[in-house]
This record gives C-alpha cells, sequence and structure tokens, in this order.
C-alpha cells in the first residue's frame, strides 16, 4: 500500500466512527423531543381538565341560584346544559385521564 491509500483508509474510518457518534446524538436528540412533547402533551391535558371542572362548578353554582331562586325554566335549562357539560367531559382525553385518585390529586396540586 502507499501512503495515499493509508491516510485514505485513516480518515475513511475516521469519518465513519464520527458518522456513528453524531447518528448516536440524533438519536438522544429525537428522544428527547419525544419525551418533551409527551410531557406538554400530559401538561396541555391537565390545564383543559382544570378548565373543564372550573366551567362545571360554574354551571354547579348556576343551577343552584337558579334553583334558589325559584326560576324553573332557567333551573331546567342550566341542569341539562350542566349534564351536557359533564358528560363532555367524561368522554374526553382529560376526563378519561382523571380516572383515579392519584390523577385527581396530581392535577389539583398542579
Amino acid at each position: 500500500m502507499d501512503v495515499v491509500g493509508v491516510a485514505g483508509l485513516t480518515i475513511s474510518i475516521a469519518g465513519f466512527g464520527l458518522a456513528l457518534w453524531q447518528l448516536n446524538r440524533t438519536k438522544r436528540a429525537a428522544e428527547a423531543a419525544r419525551d418533551s412533547s409527551a410531557e406538554a402533551v400530559k401538561t396541555i391535558r391537565h390545564i383543559q381538565a382544570v378548565a373543564t371542572i372550573q366551567d362545571i362548578c360554574g354551571r354547579s353554582r348556576d343551577l343552584l341560584h337558579l334553583t334558589r331562586a325559584r326560576n324553573l325554566n332557567a333551573a331546567a335549562t342550566a341542569a341539562f346544559e350542566l349534564r351536557d357539560a359533564l358528560s363532555r367531559f367524561q368522554l374526553s382525553a382529560a376526563g378519561k385521564a382523571l380516572l383515579s385518585p392519584d390523577h385527581w390529586d396530581r392535577t389539583y396540586q398542579m
């Protein structure tokens, strides 16, 4: 072998090692991005759950005030709206995520 061939082989091996190193870094970056996006989705679901629960509580308070005021027409409408809000929440991803008491506690703490 001549000097140029040995130098080319050395550079090729170094380049292959560098390519493998970059591939490993890219893999770790992709995994970190995937984990971050999963965490972001989880956080957004918790925020949606809290906002929906707050809306349901507000509707419940409105129903209570209308019932105490003996405004039964408006109370019936409010009751149906509350029922619809509860059923939509139970079917949502945020509602399904809160099936266990542990999930409720974590959402409340957030």
